[in-house]
Order: structure tokens, then sequence, then C-alpha cells
């Protein structure tokens, strides 16, 4: 959580200053730390992690977006969602990306009855939503791969070879079980081209950063040179800012022990629900029953937050509920389907 002069300084009277970063309470060890800053940057990666099926780290979840707006800052364009097609599913394991280049070169995307069912050479995100539409359709958790051929796959696709073999799968006698995920997040804290937001005090560079690079989708590896560049750009524009010198107070902690078992079902129902209703394919009507879902759930989880001793995944969870939330709001907004965000 991020210290601003309003709400967190030892100085009653900073209330009436400007709001200004000056800091974040961090979580080391059990302890939340007061750490005052002149500069802050948030480098805490996208929100990706929130969907029940996702190409990344999971946690991934949003926590400086969350952050920030708590602390005030404008944030942008969260319901740009970029989704890959093809990871690889085994239950219980975190998904693995299988490159799109596998179709380039023969493989064939096929349902539980064999049959093809899309054009594999088109667009990620036209993929994307016909696999989505044939696990409905199927009920189906899945739909496969057929890598059979590709003849020199080792030789083209040694990190794909590995990973199969890795989870005891031949590629030469059986399908490979894939599904879309979660994969890149275009939105995030608005900055300007000097990676500072719209709270003094504040920077932010990478996947947690709405730079406008990107727009509504993201091409290819667009990502890392964004990072590099607006990384070198806030670390200058850093060195030159001084805010006013403050005190932050000390956390305040509860006094109730966290029930994992709440917040584990918590997460289940956070990743459901927008895998299901703010994923690949949306409508109005998806949107509008997530939105109700979150609010109550976000909800219960302050008065969870406020009486418990906090613990990391309790921090997570209320971040991505946050964050989950503020997509749906930014979709039900967005009317028209543009890059990533399809609406039916």
């Amino acid at each position: 959580e991020l210290l601003v002069s309003n709400k967190h300084s030892t100085q009653k009277s900073d209330r009436y200053l400007r709001p200004q970063c000056f800091g974040a309470y961090i979580m080391s060890q059990g302890e939340v730390l007061t750490v005052e800053a002149d500069a802050t940057l948030l480098a805490t990666g996208g929100y990706s992690g929130l969907y029940l099926h996702s190409s990344g780290p999971k946690t991934n979840t949003g926590a400086g977006v969350a952050s920030a707006w708590k602390a005030g800052a404008r944030v942008i364009d969260l319901e740009f969602v970029q989704f890959h097609p093809t990871t690889l599913f085994i239950e219980g394991k975190p998904r693995k990306l299988l490159t799109e280049a596998l179709r380039g070169e023969g493989a064939k995307l096929l349902n539980y009855k064999n049959e093809s069912f899309v054009d594999e050479l088109a667009p990620r995100d036209v993929v994307s939503r016909a696999i989505h539409s044939e696990m409905a359709a199927s009920q189906r958790r899945c739909v496969y791969l057929d890598l059979k051929p590709i003849s020199n796959l080792e030789e083209k696709f040694h990190q794909v070879a590995a990973t199969l073999k890795e989870n005891g799968l031949n590629y030469k006698e059986e399908l490979i079980p894939v599904v879309p995920a979660a994969h890149y997040t275009m939105g995030g804290v608005w900055t300007d081209l000097e990676g500072q937001t719209t709270l003094p005090g504040l920077w932010a560079a990478g996947e947690v950063a709405c730079t406008g690079l990107h727009g509504a989708n993201r091409l290819a590896s667009m990502s890392l040179l964004e990072t590099l560049v607006f990384g070198d750009a806030s670390a200058r524009s850093m060195l030159s800012f001084k805010g006013e010198a403050l005190k932050g107070r000390d956390w305040i902690h509860g006094s109730e022990n966290v029930d994992s078992v709440l917040v584990q079902q918590d997460w289940s129902v956070l990743r459901q629900t927008l895998w299901n209703y703010v994923g690949i394919v949306r409508s109005a009507q998806r949107l509008d029953r997530a939105k109700k879902i979150l609010k109550e759930l976000s909800s219960e989880i302050d008065d969870f937050y406020k009486m418990s001793k906090l613990t990391p995944d309790l921090l997570a969870l209320r971040q991505g509920v946050a964050v989950g939330a503020l997509t749906v709001n930014s979709a039900l907004k967005r009317k028209k389907s543009v890059g990533s965000h399809f609406i039916s």
C-alpha cells in the first residue's frame, strides 16, 4: 500500500497538502515496514494471474494497479487483456506457453472428436475465441494440438519438446491438451512519457504501467522495448524530483487469524468469475453478473481485511478483487469490440 500525504502522514495538517506519494508500506517476513521515499516506482507486473488460466506467474495479480488506484492515481484501459490461444493444460500445474509458430509449421487444432474447428493461421484473438466457443459447446476443459505434422520439432522447437518431455507427453503418439490463457495486460497505471503517474512522487514502468504504446492490443515483444525505454525514462525523471519531507504512520494490525479456507475459496470465485464473464468473449449480461459477484466479494474481503492479521495471500486477494472490479467497470464502458476486448 502506497503512502500518501493526505492519508498516512503523522502530521494531521498534511492532509491539506496536495496529495503526494512518499513511499509505501512494505510487507517483509510477516512484518509491515513503513518506508518513506522521495520518489517511488511501481514495477510490479500486470494482472493476468487473476484469471483461471494464465501463461504468466500467479503472482501477477495487479498489486501495483490496485495500490496506485487506492492512492488516487489514474488507471486506464484495464479491459484490454490479451489471451494466448495455446498453453499446455496439465491439471494442477502452471500453464506453459506453446508458441503460435507451431501452427505455422503445420500443427493442427482439434476438438475431442479429432475434428478441425478453426483456421490455425487466423489471428491470435480469432483462434482464442474459436477455442473458447468449442470448449463451451462441448463442455470440455481443453482442446488439442496435433504436433505430429512437424517432423523436426526437437530441432526447431527444442524448448517446447523439453516441456512436453518434462510432463510425460509424447507428441509423436498423442494429442497435446491446450487451453487459451490470459497472457499480457495492456491496461494499468497511466503514465506520461517520463513514466510519471498522475500522483506526484509516483512512477510506473513495465506491465503495471499503461503508457499508450500498445493501444488495445500488444504486438510481439513490444513490451520488452517499453520496459527498457520507460524504465530508463522513469529513473531519470525520479532523480530530479524532490517532494515534501514526510513521516508515515505505523501500520495498524488486525487481531484475528486469517481463515485460509475462506481466502482460497475467494480466490477461486475471483478467478472463475473473471474467466467466465470477463474473459475472451464478453457480453453486457456476463459483465453485469461479474459486477454483482465482485461487489459482494469486495465488501466481504474489506471487512475481513480490517479485522485480520495481515498475510501475503490476503493482501494479494484484496488487491486482486479491486483490479477485477475495475476491469469489469472498464469493460462495461467499452460498448464496441476493439483490440483484445471482444463483446458479443
